[in-house]
């Protein structure tokens, strides 16, 4: 909780710095936690919408959350099933070969009701399932820690002032705007040095190293 509490304390003292360029956070920051602690409707992608009241789940799954993939299957499957494009029995059958548990998979596998960890997810568990997920991930399990950084946030600029800006908007000011890297500019962006050129070995073999974390 002193983490969240300091992070919030660092975000707010980056917005209201007036040297733009030396205030931005190295941060991957959700956009779901900057809603939560906000008091905001969780943010959703337009492409998440289909699945409804568990669209803000959808979303923070997508973002590369440890166990989001499992999530997102789930949801496919429960989806499929009440518009028709997947038969009853096969998502039950692809839900068993999953073999989940009732635990948090973002969590260290921590049990999401007693005796989690025992107890297998199987079809008529599915959306009991996504319920206690969502609680953990947007509710209860993240209550605090958003209480904490929302707290020393306020400290620092009133949280009301901050409803002038859409929470891309805030985020882009604190820790930047996102940037998709692709070869072509890791070659245009590194440039040899000292003796070097682009036909080096080294210089290539740099690139094909940057280039390897891309994917």
């Amino acid at each position: 909780l002193r983490r969240f509490e300091l992070l919030g304390w660092l975000f707010g003292k980056a917005l209201i710095d007036s040297r733009h360029d030396e205030r931005l956070l190295p941060l991957r920051l959700s956009p779901s936690f900057i809603d939560l602690s906000l008091g905001r409707e969780p943010t959703v992608q337009t492409s998440m919408r289909q699945y409804g009241e568990w669209a803000a789940l959808a979303t923070l799954a997508a973002q590369e959350v440890q166990g989001g993939a499992m999530v997102l299957l789930l949801l496919e499957q429960l989806h499929g099933v009440r518009n028709g494009t997947i038969a009853l029995h096969d998502a039950a059958e692809m839900i068993e070969m999953c073999e989940i548990t009732f635990v948090d998979p973002a969590a260290d596998e921590a049990p999401l009701c007693p005796g989690g960890e025992d107890r297998p997810v199987s079809w008529p568990d599915v959306e009991e399932f996504l319920g206690l997920l969502t609680s953990a991930w947007l509710g209860e399990g993240v209550r605090l820690q958003c209480n904490y950084f929302a707290r020393a946030l306020g400290q620092v600029v009133p949280l009301k002032k901050l409803d002038l800006f859409t929470t891309t908007e805030l985020l882009e000011l604190v820790c930047g705007a996102a940037v998709d890297w692709n070869a072509e500019d890791l070659e245009q962006c590194v440039v040899p040095g000292d003796g070097y050129t682009r036909d080096s070995e080294p210089y290539l073999w740099l690139l094909e190293v940057l280039g390897s974390l891309l994917e």
